[in-house]
């Protein structure tokens, strides 16, 4: 294990090697066309502790755009949605019913998953977008033992992801982790392709995600809510490619102490 990194490294690429679903944990793209697994920037929202909605503070009917609003903490109890004033309603161009609610967000790497259009809003011009997982990058507030934990398995909303091994491998900058409670769908329009140096053709690429590790996030993330229990034997003896991953990463890990 090096001083740099909080987890193991090569662990999750060279176990994936085993494996003859897989080459590489990250693979280059030839082209920027979105695909599922390619991994993106996108502004993704997340939870922190608070939530928000508007009230006109100054309205000015001549101008909107220079317009100031007050901001409410959004209330955790009670079933009646906050009533926004009229000029909320008319500048946002809210129905009734709805409120312009905000929380906390960033443009970060996400993972392409699957392209939705719906036409729930409008028939005329359906949306048109990504159900994306978030990545956040460890930072030094987290724990080294969090970060093995995760590569573990042992959290079953999130998925570690180790970094590019050289600049002639793709792969994220920085060891990550996929955010798998939150999944959002994001329109196309605010989503950007991520440009990486390859050094061995001497320009930059768009990458993904192994399709068979995209396979373990999913997995991952469905045996943690239980949805598998439905379809497999709560005592079978089959083992899953994804039951067969963990052994060997929980196998290796616990050498490593």
């Amino acid at each position: 294990m090096l001083s740099e990194f909080k987890g193991i490294r090569n662990l999750y690429e060279d176990i994936c090697l085993e494996f003859d679903e897989c080459n590489n944990f990250y693979e280059w793209l030839e082209s920027n066309t979105f695909t599922t697994g390619m991994v993106c920037k996108a502004p993704a929202w997340y939870e922190k502790d608070k939530r928000w909605f508007l009230e006109s503070a100054d309205y000015k009917i001549e101008n909107e755009k220079d317009s100031t609003w007050f901001t409410r903490q959004y209330p955790t109890e009670g079933l009646t949605e906050p009533t926004p004033g009229r000029y909320v309603m008319k500048y946002f161009q809210l129905q009734k019913g709805e409120n312009l609610i905000a929380t906390h967000g960033k443009k970060r790497p996400v993972i392409l998953l699957k392209q939705y259009d719906s036409k729930w809003f409008n028939t005329l011009h359906p949306k048109d977008g990504w159900l994306c997982i978030p990545l956040f990058s460890y930072q030094s507030r987290h724990l080294q033992n969090m970060v093995i934990n995760d590569q573990k398995l042992k959290k079953p909303n999130r998925f570690y992801l180790p970094p590019r091994l050289d600049l002639k491998t793709p792969g994220l900058i920085n060891e990550s982790t996929a955010h798998l409670d939150g999944m959002q769908i994001i329109e196309t329009k605010y989503i950007n392709p991520i440009y990486i140096d390859s050094e061995s053709i001497n320009k930059q690429q768009c990458f993904k995600i192994n399709k068979f590790v995209l396979k373990l996030i999913i997995t991952h993330f469905l045996n943690g809510i239980g949805i598998l229990d439905v379809f497999l034997h709560e005592n079978s003896d089959d083992k899953t490619y994804y039951d067969l991953f963990k052994e060997s990463v929980n196998e290796i890990a616990s050498k490593e102490k």
